[in-house]
This record gives C-alpha cells, sequence and structure tokens, in this order.
C-alpha cells in the first residue's frame, strides 16, 4: 500500500505516517519543512519518498504528484492532513492575511492534491481520501470565523466527493478530531508558546496519534466499508468551548510523589543515570518506541537494556521536555500523564509505573504515545 501524507513534519502527520509504516505501507510525505521530513523519516521502518511541498502552490503540487516515481506512483491511501489556523480575533479585527493563508491551506491546497492524485486512483478502481477536518467544522466558537468556516468547507467537500465518486469504488472519509496538543495552538497565536500551552492546560487531550489511529483504522475496513465522517473528541471535552480542566495533584498522591518528581526531575535534566535509579534491576519498559526503533518487540528487559535505550534516546532528541498533566497512585502503581516537547512536536502520553516491594520501578509502560 502507497500512502501520501500532506503536512507530514510534525503533529498529526508525522504520527499518521508513523502509524502506517508500523503496517508495512510505502510513505510518500510532504511537507514545506524537508529537514524535519528527513529527520522523521531516519526513525521509520518503511520505504519513503520526500516531496518538499507548500500545498498552496498550486502547479508545485501537480508538477510533484506527476514526478512521483515507481513503486510509489500508484497512491491507494491520500490523507490530507495540512492545515492550520492563524489568529483569534473577533471577525471585525481579524487580519486578512490570516484569513488567505488558512483559505488557502485548508481549502485551495486540500482541492489542488486531491485534484492532482484523484484522477490516478479513479483509473485504478480504487483508492481512499483521508481529510482531515476538525470539531470546528460540526460547531463554531467565539473567534473561530475563518478557521471554523474553512473546516466546514472541509466537511462538505468530503460529502460531495462521496456523490461524485459514486461508482467508483474510490473511498472517502474525514476524522474530525477536537483538542490535540501539537502545533496548532502556536501557530494560531503567532508563537506565543505561553498562550498555546494554556489551552491544553490541565486537561487531557487526544493525543496526535490517537488521530493517527484512527484514520489507519478507517483505511483498514474492507473495500465495501466506506467510514465517511468520524468525529474524536478527548473524554474531557463535549464542545469546542467546554473542556473539563483538572488541577495536578501535589498533595495526597502518597510515597508515589516524590518517585512522580524525581521521575520528571531526571527526564528534564537528560540525565538518563538519574532514570535509571529509578529502576530495579530486573526491571521491563514496554513502549511502541522500542519496535519503532529497532526492537524485536515492545519490551525491553533489565536494567542495562533499558539505560542503554534510554541514553540513545536522550542523545537523539537533546530538546525533549516532559511537561506533566496529571498524576494518580494506588498501593504499588503510579500513573503519570504528560506531555512530550520536542523540536516543536508535542506528544501527549500516559505512563503506567508498576512498583517493587522496594519502591523502585519494576515496569513501565507508555501508552498514546507517538
Amino acid at each position: 500500500m502507497v500512502v501520501l501524507i500532506t503536512g507530514a513534519s510534525s503533529g498529526i502527520g508525522a504520527a499518521t505516517a508513523q502509524a502506517f509504516a508500523l503496517s508495512g505501507a510505502r510513505l510518500i510525505l510532504a511537507a514545506r519543512r524537508i529537514d524535519r521530513l528527513r529527520s522523521l523519516t531516519s526513525t521509520l521502518p518503511s520505504e519513503c519518498h520526500l516531496i518538499q511541498l507548500d500545498v498552496r502552490d498550486r502547479a508545485a503540487v501537480h508538477q510533484a504528484v506527476a514526478a512521483i516515481p515507481q513503486p510509489f506512483s500508484a497512491i491507494d491511501v491520500l490523507v490530507n492532513n495540512a492545515g492550520l489556523s492563524r489568529g483569534f480575533e473577533p471577525l471585525h479585527e481579524g487580519s486578512e492575511e490570516d484569513w488567505d493563508e488558512m483559505i488557502d491551506t485548508n481549502i485551495k491546497g486540500l482541492l489542488y492534491v486531491t485534484r492532482a492524485v484523484l484522477p490516478g486512483m479513479v483509473a485504478r478502481g480504487h483508492g481512499h481520501i483521508v481529510n482531515v477536518g476538525s470539531i470546528a467544522g460540526h460547531e463554531p466558537y467565539p473567534r473561530g470565523n475563518v478557521y471554523c468556516a474553512s473546516k466546514a468547507a472541509v466537511r462538505m467537500l468530503n460529502k460531495t466527493m462521496r456523490l461524485d465518486l459514486h461508482g467508483t469504488g474510490i473511498r472517502v472519509t474525514t476524522v474530525d478530531p477536537g483538542l490535540v496538543p501539537t502545533e496548532f495552538s502556536e501557530v494560531r497565536f503567532h508563537g506565543d508558546r505561553t498562550r498555546a500551552a494554556s489551552v491544553y492546560e490541565n486537561t487531557r487531550p487526544l493525543s496526535a496519534m490517537d488521530v493517527a489511529d484512527t484514520i489507519v483504522w478507517c483505511t483498514s475496513r474492507p473495500p465495501w466499508v466506506n467510514v465517511e465522517e468520524l468525529l474524536l473528541m478527548p473524554t474531557d471535552q463535549a464542545a469546542p468551548a467546554m473542556v473539563y480542566r483538572r488541577p495536578l495533584p501535589d498533595a495526597g498522591a502518597g510515597a508515589s510523589a516524590p518517585l512522580a518528581q524525581r521521575w520528571f526531575d531526571a527526564w528534564n535534566a537528560h540525565d538518563a543515570e538519574a532514570v535509571l535509579a529509578l529502576y530495579a534491576p530486573e526491571a521491563r519498559h514496554t513502549s511502541p518506541h522500542v519496535r519503532a526503533s529497532g526492537g524485536a518487540t515492545d519490551t525491553l528487559k533489565g536494567r542495562d537494556a533499558i539505560g542503554a535505550y534510554f541514553r540513545r534516546a536522550l542523545q537523539k532528541d537533546p530538546s525533549l521536555r516532559f511537561e506533566p498533566v496529571s498524576l494518580s497512585s494506588g498501593l504499588r502503581t503510579v500513573v503519570i500523564e504528560y506531555r512530550a516537547h520536542r523540536d516543536g512536536i508535542v506528544e501527549s502520553n500516559a505512563e503506567l509505573l508498576e512498583l517493587d516491594a522496594d519502591g523502585l520501578i519494576a515496569h513501565s509502560r507508555v501508552y498514546h504515545a507517538h
């Protein structure tokens, strides 16, 4: 299977590349930041063709698609992920330049790429278009104006594609997520990271991998099944502006609170030995990252193997930083929810720490990771 993903250099696009790579697909990854794509592909266990591309450039889109070499040229799945929100002002104070950028990327860019790829799918009699929309396309919110309108357009284009492609064998899906901590808010607020971080403060959003897994699931249904529209929301979010927020507990967490703090301190100090000191000698570490980086299974056994893996991870990602979200604990278990920041990419993860009788980590398991 050959999958073309736009906006693949970060966030949902990068996670979708990782998810499809693990399923064995060949990947065509398109984005403006080619350096990010090269960094991403160095971690992927699949064949990749990279395209430096701004989807707003119609001529460049058609030229790039026409130049895709074998064995990548017969595209089975197109994931129209490239998109952004720029600005957060009421309409009468909005920037027309911001409006143009959103409309040119979210609507016209999607159309340009689809127009370039779709004729080949129709000629072959099979294919799948996945459009990444938003809850904003279903329900507007104050100051969302043009962004909401652009995602409503994506939703309507998805519906009309279904009508236009009826009888061709081509499937069309829109996946519409709620809160996902990617570069989205930082772009919206023109690089204001503090304001962007506040959007996800004290709540449990979706991770980019949650969305990516959903996209892969939609494309893996039997060919007679078309998931036309899927709205994907965090449990904590009931509407665009209705988000449940909880404080990070620092009292009442029991004896696990000091261990959790040492865990965060050690990772953020990039001190692999301090992290390793929290583990029992015969500990295990389970994470999808392990297999993705070349491991035979998802589980490492023994402190030596875990230590070698952690040292490589910290050396590979010098910008890595963990931001706590929530903490809960039982008698010998600790669940830490956090956001991992690396090279402008934000991942929402949860880690279950199982402790031994000495209070050391006997088994750590990473969930919602990418």
